[in-house]
């Protein structure tokens, strides 16, 4: 399939690692499911994956196809990183955020055999540890649902209103309610950050 889209990269004004990584992507996932498969649509956010030679990172910028992006640094690499591979990726907010993978010898894991821990998800408490150990629930879902039922009244309102008035307009506040969107929305992330605030991925090896 990279024989198809040779070429294509300056048309597109991307790497031709980019196009090549979304070729080898789709025929991973036209072979594992079977079927044709849906191109991204016009509201599917932005992904731009590439490969370790398609960027230079230097003194907080970020080179890809001629191009300078400075970003915000949320953990620096080791010395000896080497890139793999990595990728340009949107939220709902627009916000585009800069993953890499990579691989370093400074990053050890030792962890004990025989160490092992359970985790029950509760509904009171967000799980119980075997250890004794109870991670408490946050509470912004809660705030964030009243803020947005808040929200829809506005935007119902201002539905009736520019039906009689005939303009059509963007509703008031579609900013805040994507952003809502996202606070619902974070138990995944929330899990991510308690595991590596409370060291369980480092210190136990079994984790069930």
């Amino acid at each position: 399939m990279n024989n198809l889209v040779s070429g294509s990269s300056k048309e597109l004004e991307l790497h031709s690692q980019t196009v090549q990584f979304v070729s080898e992507e789709y025929i991973t996932h036209r072979i594992q499911f079977k079927t044709l498969l849906r191109w991204r649509g016009k509201r599917s956010l932005g992904w731009i994956p590439f490969k370790a030679s398609a960027i230079k990172i230097h003194n907080g910028k970020i080179s890809y196809q001629k191009n300078e992006f400075s970003f915000w640094n949320s953990r620096d690499l080791p010395e000896d990183a080497k890139i793999k591979t990595g990728s340009f990726c949107q939220d709902k907010s627009g916000h585009w955020y800069l993953n890499v993978a990579f691989e370093s010898e400074q990053i050890g894991i030792t962890r004990e055999d025989d160490k092992e821990i359970r985790i029950d998800i509760g509904i009171k408490t967000l799980a119980t540890c075997s250890n004794g150990e109870k991670i408490e629930r946050p509470n912004l879902r809660k705030n964030a649902l009243a803020k947005l039922r808040y929200l829809k009244r506005c935007q119902r309102f201002a539905q009736r209103k520019q039906s009689k008035s005939k303009k059509y307009r963007e509703l008031p506040k579609a900013k805040q309610e994507i952003k809502l969107h996202i606070n619902i929305h974070f138990r995944q992330n929330h899990l991510k950050i308690l595991t590596k605030e409370d060291d369980l991925f480092m210190t136990f090896r079994i984790i069930r």
